[in-house]
């Protein structure tokens, strides 16, 4: 476990910031397109695709102001 910016306890990591991400924190603007995984996996192996490429359509991935991408938060209670 590792600890977030905002103080919450999380197993997630942003590769690209290379910080701790929480499940709030993930979908600031400044996480909308960057590779999160679990911080074990970024100890293990750091590297990622760049830009990021969707999992079903596989295109790319890509941030901006006409952007339609928007990463969903777990809603799970």
């Amino acid at each position: 476990m590792v600890v977030c910016k905002c103080r919450k306890a999380t197993k997630l990591y942003c590769f690209v910031h290379k910080v701790p991400v929480c499940g709030e924190c993930i979908c600031f603007p400044e996480h909308q397109v960057c590779v999160v995984r679990t911080y074990s996996e970024w100890v293990i192996d750091g590297d990622y695709d760049w830009p990021p490429k969707c999992c079903l359509c596989h295109s790319l991935i890509d941030e901006g102001r006409e952007s339609q991408t928007v990463r969903l938060g777990c809603l799970r209670m």
